[in-house]
């Protein structure tokens, strides 16, 4: 028994102890009273590689002996969720200043600081499997031969050395530091003489992160060109549509009560970027469609202890959104929101209205992920009636269709009481997929059919 209550306090003690309750300022003066240098692990809740390390490393005894006794640890959750404790939350305004100074948006990524808080070195993703693979690598931040930032901070001392700054950039690239790699790319562009090789376009592609950047210019102003050499008719709207549109659509959003004019928009993006062709113009709307979802779910959330006003919401939205549909992207969200909640009549509802009026409009994608949300939950036989027939449309397009829209023409069909017919479908769906998952799902499903069980 007394093995059974201590033992995580046991395995806890030695791993890597982390400080508790501490700001960042506090961290720093406690490191420089004690003369250690700082560890920081930035990482996630999401990240899985986060959870392997701290669960599968940092608990280990020689791991916890050495950075227990070489620094004051500290981590710092970057990103943010409901469920976060005061401690996480106390951390939000440091985490947010981190993330921004160092550029981290790779996780994990480990930082590591003198005594007296300057950056000293950089270490991304998982280390290996082994605890002395860490100890190895953070050795690295007592050497200044060996330290990220020691050595790529350098790259003020030759500035007109283009090999050492290539160098340079190729270093940050690869720790994912953009905004190092973002001011040395600028740097480096200063100098060279011939930008638009190979090499240079790979490494420049990967520090274009504003539209100020000289990289951004570069490629906008010579497109086809670095197409031709990249071989890929769409190397450089890979790299610069969607800072244009960060550059060019947040704005927009950021006064709640302005009237937004999706038409003029766009028709000023392409004055100002002749260049864009059709793509840019698909994720233009795509984007546009995604700051009204999320402005709409602030309102939602705003009013959530009440039944939502969807008349007022698609009058605002009409208002608020001059060319570009508004009112269908409250519909969609209005039947997601009831599904969310679980309240199934409801959704039924705003499923069925929303795709009465808007099915037409629908790609194949959206067009079987709803019929099968129906399948899933309802019973009503004219709801599935409804539901079927928009699945039809999709498994008629054959064969420019996959597995998974047979599986769900397959299983309405079966729900509404055509047997043979699902059976027939629900063979093919089978039959077409290579994927080990859906193989097993879709034989489970037949045999279900088969035997007349129901498959929801």
């Amino acid at each position: 028994m007394w093995i059974t209550i201590f033992l995580p306090l046991i395995v806890q003690a030695q791993g890597i102890q982390f400080e508790s309750g501490l700001s960042w300022q506090q961290i720093k003066a406690k490191a420089q009273a004690e003369n250690k240098y700082i560890f920081m692990d930035c990482y996630a809740t999401w990240c899985g590689p986060c959870k392997f390390m701290a669960q599968q490393i940092f608990t280990q005894k020689e791991v916890g002996d050495y950075f227990n006794s070489h620094f004051i640890n500290v981590a710092v959750q970057i990103d943010r969720t409901s469920n976060d404790p005061e401690a996480i939350r106390n951390w939000y305004t440091d985490a947010s200043v981190i993330e921004s100074k160092f550029g981290v948006n790779t996780f994990p990524t480990y930082l590591f600081f003198s005594p007296k808080g300057t950056a000293l070195h950089r270490i991304v993703g998982v280390t290996g499997r082994q605890g002395k693979d860490l100890i190895e690598k953070a050795k690295d931040a007592f050497e200044p031969s060996k330290q990220y930032y020691t050595i790529v901070n350098g790259f003020k001392d030759h500035l007109n050395d283009s090999t050492s700054l290539y160098n340079d950039l190729a270093r940050a690239i690869e720790k994912h530091d953009r905004v190092s790699a973002e001011i040395i790319a600028n740097a480096y562009l200063m100098i060279i003489k011939f930008p638009i090789t190979k090499d240079n376009i790979k490494l420049i592609g990967e520090t274009i992160n504003s539209t100020a950047d000289k990289g951004f210019q570069l490629f906008l102003d010579n497109a086809a060109k670095i197409d031709t050499i990249m071989g890929t008719h769409d190397y450089v709207d890979d790299r610069i549509d969607k800072i244009i549109l960060n550059a060019e659509m947040d704005p927009l959003f950021s006064e709640t009560d302005r009237t937004i004019d999706f038409k003029a928009t766009l028709k000023n993006l392409k004055k100002k970027y002749p260049t864009l062709g059709d793509r840019f113009v698909q994720l233009a709307e795509a984007e546009f469609k995604n700051d009204i979802v999320t402005e709409i779910n602030e309102k939602l959330l705003q009013g959530r202890d009440s039944v939502p006003d969807w008349v007022a919401l698609k009058k605002w939205a009409g208002q608020r959104y001059i060319g570009f549909n508004g009112y269908q992207v409250v519909a969609d969200q209005r039947w997601r929101y009831y599904m969310k909640k679980q309240e199934w009549p409801e959704f039924e509802a705003a499923m069925l209205a929303y795709m009465k009026k808007y099915s037409k409009h629908l790609d194949n994608g959206s067009l079987n992920n709803n019929a099968y949300y129906l399948f899933l939950h309802t019973n009503n036989q004219s709801a599935l009636n409804a539901a079927l027939k928009w699945s039809k449309r999709v498994v008629d397009k054959y064969p420019k269709n996959q597995a998974t829209d047979f599986d769900t023409y397959a299983n309405l069909l079966y729900k509404t009481g055509h047997n043979s017919q699902a059976i027939e479908y629900e063979t093919r769906a089978l039959k077409m997929t290579t994927v080990p998952i859906e193989k097993q799902e879709f034989a489970t499903d037949l045999e279900k059919m088969k035997t007349g069980k129901p498959t929801w």
